[in-house]
């Protein structure tokens, strides 16, 4: 099967947006949609190269990351296969941790356990659009209601030498709030993404649960109006403290050529 380009899947010249990060954004909604399934074989470089007139280097960069986040799989002397398929619940909007606690009356408290630079992974660089091993700055935080841990919270910042951040500074605001206070660039959109996975053992001993148990992943990464990256955030939540409750819009729900469907979501306490 083919990345035939669709509606609205082109590469735009004009945009601040990287090249490369377009293609792999065009990709993914192709596996998402369905147009390219479990298995299928994506085209090799040079046709993607020609279909949407870029350089192969361009290309490959698109696909390594892509390769990296486990969606697509080299297969030496075969090509390169989509290895996982995607789903995408329509655009969800979700309110702060604590802003959501504060406006329910219900005792919260995010505690900052960290504050350190350290080199980025690929994971993070892909997000900041950076090179891996670049130095960010992470924030770590440990969420709480009624005293008990529900969340650990890690926001990843484009490291700034002279940047003077307060630890008093940083425990309650949010992705958006630190962005703009770190940042000379006036804030565009953000991408969140919400998915269920199993605990590592790192965050096990954060939340106290055993690693295995099913957690719940709020991934976010912030954008400047010019297309760069600002800022990168994942929180995970205790699967058995909190749930995603979703509001759809009737009007807005997809229609066959492909119209988006909105939500408006709020992580929820369980019980």
């Amino acid at each position: 099967m083919s990345v035939t380009g669709g509606r609205n899947l082109e590469v735009n010249r004009a945009s601040f947006e990287p090249a490369y990060h377009q293609l792999r954004e065009i990709i993914r909604r192709q596996i998402a949609s369905g147009e390219l399934r479990l298995g299928d074989r994506i085209p090799p470089e040079n046709e993607l190269a020609q279909r949407y007139q870029l350089s192969r280097m361009t290309v490959r960069r698109a696909l390594e990351d892509l390769v990296e986040a486990g969606i697509l799989v080299p297969k030496r002397g075969l090509g390169t296969f989509v290895a996982r398929r995607l789903v995408d619940a329509g655009t969800v909007r979700i309110d702060d941790f604590s802003e959501e606690m504060r406006r329910r009356g219900i005792p919260a408290e995010c505690k900052l356990l960290g504050v350190r630079i350290m080199p980025a992974d690929g994971n993070v660089a892909t997000r900041l659009r950076i090179d891996a091993g670049s130095a960010v700055m992470l924030l770590l935080r440990l969420l709480l209601v009624e005293g008990e841990p529900v969340g650990i919270d890690r926001k990843y910042l484009l490291y700034d030498r002279s940047s003077r951040i307060l630890e008093s500074e940083l425990e309650h605001p949010s992705l958006p709030d630190l962005v703009e206070r770190e940042t000379s660039g006036l804030l565009g959109r953000a991408s969140i993404t919400v998915k269920a996975c199993s605990a590592s053992q790192e965050d096990a001993g954060y939340l106290g649960c055993a690693a295995g148990e099913p957690v719940l992943v709020v991934e976010q990464t912030l954008y400047l109006s010019d297309g760069r990256s600002a800022g990168y955030g994942k929180t995970v939540y205790r699967g058995d403290k909190h749930y995603l409750t979703a509001e759809i819009d009737p009007l807005g729900i997809r229609d066959r050529d492909g119209g988006q469907a909105e939500m408006a979501g709020i992580l929820q306490r369980r019980g």
